[in-house]
């Protein structure tokens, strides 16, 4: 068995060459670990057929929970017999209904209210949403269950809370969901991928930012991201990549992540030793020193500078030479870069989708009105300090429902560059334009304590020593 790469540091890695890459992925299925189907399902490695001959193996292993929502996708008669089928059904309890399945990811989902709508045609009075459970920037849709908005609105609500996400494309493909909270422009690559999926939504926008060890920035003089990627060049040239940790392909995260090095003529893989892994634990690799900077979301970004392990260089809605490159034609009046939205199910009846779109103004409404309350809600969601929520949600990110549209299209078109979506999409085939409204920069926040429009200094020293003080102030009192 091959030693050298584990499957999940070749999964997205569009350079390896194709035996290589079959070789490590027969090696990990032969040693009986499986790794998500999701994560396999997105892989621009797993051709279409490649991926039918893994479910079939994932079925005849015993995980058919896991390959229900799959089975759906590519139809049974690819992969078994329907009599065979219907045995492995009867073998694990689980329920087989025409266009549609039940219960296909409750082992890995927590499913808080209400029942799964499984129906093929979604009836009115009845929906889903999911979210990713450790991320506050998908704040909106824990606002909606906790305040019971959907339910005022009459429907009979089923809420899933998942931890990566491809289980919560699992627990949609399911039909557990129809109402999601993706990456802004992962929402193409699903749709690439024969996923009937559209984005109808903003959620957080200006996604995080870059830090770097407090020491090495005091030790080369670093300040933002000209000064950083200069060094990062010189260390290259030595043999001695910079250490960087960021999400893995397919999120908004590594979307930033890879374009920003692309601007700098850098290759986002092969010039950095580059740890991907999930959020919370991008930050723990940067606190502990298993690297030197990270690319992250807000409020993993914040939580090392909150402890004064990190120094920020750069963010999505700074100014150059401080400003991320959240866009490929990236100017100072666009850097802005919408991080996550609400997606949902086009198939959904018109009201339906209204409803959906109506709840997210309600949950941004609280944010505005109830900020304490809103930043405890999140701070409970990521498990970190109210602190990190008022920074990192509410004086560094815009909060907003409409959509700018030119960003969501230079986020595909980044993905484009890196090789991880293969293009031809047109804007309307993954966002629905006949619900969602448009909007153009500059345009205010609508909760949090960004109080003006454009690039905001949220780099400087001065920025960062005045917005803990007045965290302080905020979470001791309620107020300033």
């Amino acid at each position: 068995m091959s030693e050298d790469r584990k499957l999940e540091e070749v999964l997205y890695d569009t350079k390896v060459p194709e035996g290589e890459f079959e070789q490590i992925l027969s090696d990990h299925l032969e040693s009986g670990r499986q790794i998500s189907l999701g994560e396999l399902y997105f892989s621009p490695n797993v051709s279409s057929e490649r991926f039918r001959e893994i479910l079939r193996h994932y079925v005849e292993s015993g995980n058919l929970d896991e390959a229900l929502p799959y089975l759906r996708k590519f139809k049974q008669r690819y992969l078994m017999s329907r009599r065979r089928f219907m045995g492995y059904a009867a073998i694990f309890g689980t329920t087989l209904a025409l266009g549609g399945f039940a219960g296909c990811t409750q082992q890995k989902a927590e499913v808080q209210a209400g029942k799964s709508p499984t129906d093929k045609a979604i009836k009115k009075g009845k929906l889903g949403l999911g979210a990713i459970s450790v991320l506050d920037c998908e704040g909106y849709g824990y606002i909606i269950k906790e305040k019971r908005i959907l339910e005022e609105m009459g429907y009979d609500m089923n809420y899933v809370y998942v931890p990566t996400s491809p289980t919560l494309v699992e627990a949609f493909m399911a039909g557990e969901i129809n109402g999601l909270y993706p990456g802004a422009c992962t929402v193409a690559m699903a749709v690439e991928k024969g996923i009937a999926l559209k984005n109808a939504a903003t959620a957080m926008i200006a996604h995080g930012g870059w830090s770097i060890r407090k020491e090495l920035a005091e030790k080369e003089d670093i300040t933002n991201m000209d000064e950083f990627f200069e060094y990062a060049k010189q260390r290259k040239a030595e043999g001695n990549p910079v250490k960087v940790a960021t999400q893995v392909p397919a999120t908004t995260t590594y979307l930033w992540y890879g374009v920003t090095c692309l601007k700098y003529g850098m290759d986002p893989e092969k010039d950095f030793d580059v740890k991907m892994l999930p959020p919370a634990e991008v930050a723990l690799s940067i606190i502990s020193g298993r690297v030197e900077a990270q690319s992250i979301c807000e409020q993993w970004d914040t939580y090392p500078e909150y402890y004064g392990q990190t120094k920020i260089i750069g963010h999505g809605i700074s100014e150059r030479p401080y400003c991320m490159f959240g866009h490929i034609d990236a100017k100072d009046e666009n850097s802005y870069g919408i991080c996550t939205t609400f997606a949902y199910n086009p198939n959904l009846e018109a009201q339906a989708k209204r409803d959906y779109i109506e709840a997210q103004r309600k949950a941004v409404q609280f944010m505005h009105d109830e900020p304490l309350e809103a930043m405890k809600l999140m701070s409970k969601i990521s498990k970190t300090p109210l602190t990190v929520e008022y920074v990192g949600l509410f004086r560094r990110p815009r909060w907003q429902v409409d959509i700018w549209y030119y960003s969501l299209e230079q986020g595909y078109k980044g993905f484009q560059k890196l090789g991880l979506a293969k293009g031809g999409l047109k804007l309307e085939d993954w966002v629905d334009t006949e619900f969602a409204t448009g909007i153009e920069p500059p345009y205010p926040s609508l909760a949090g304590f960004i109080d003006q429009d454009g690039p905001v200094d949220v780099v400087s020293d001065a920025f960062v020593k005045q917005v803990y003080e007045d965290a302080k102030k905020f979470i001791g009192k309620g107020e300033f």
